[in-house]
């Protein structure tokens, strides 16, 4: 589960007008530029390393796919990041943006 900060910052920059009507950052925003977002939350606890990694490949995995990319390299979870921002970047053509929730319970 995102907090509501990282989630309002990720419809920010995938410039999600619509949900921001009438609000301070409507008129200062350019709206016509959107950006692909990595969003990625440990908010359910880290256990071990081994979870950690499991978690990761899965997060990464759900953001591989939000954003219309295809499959990576998920044989370690550092390569996969790369290649995902690398992927991202190219597919979109703009600066990738990337939220990390550490939110423990």
């Amino acid at each position: 589960m995102e907090s509501l900060l990282l989630d309002t910052r990720k419809n920010i920059f995938e410039g999600n007008r619509e949900l921001f009507r009438g609000l301070l950052i409507e008129e200062p925003w350019n709206w016509e530029v959107g950006y692909p977002v990595i969003q990625i939350s440990f908010s359910g606890g880290i256990h071990s390393k081994a979870d950690l990694e499991e978690d990761l490949v899965q997060i990464l995995d759900s953001n591989e796919e939000r954003l219309g990319l295809e499959r990576g390299n998920k044989s370690k979870a550092k390569c996969y990041f790369t290649e995902l921002i690398k992927n991202a970047f190219q597919r979109y053509h703009q600066k990738v943006f990337i939220l990390i929730d550490l939110e423990m319970e």
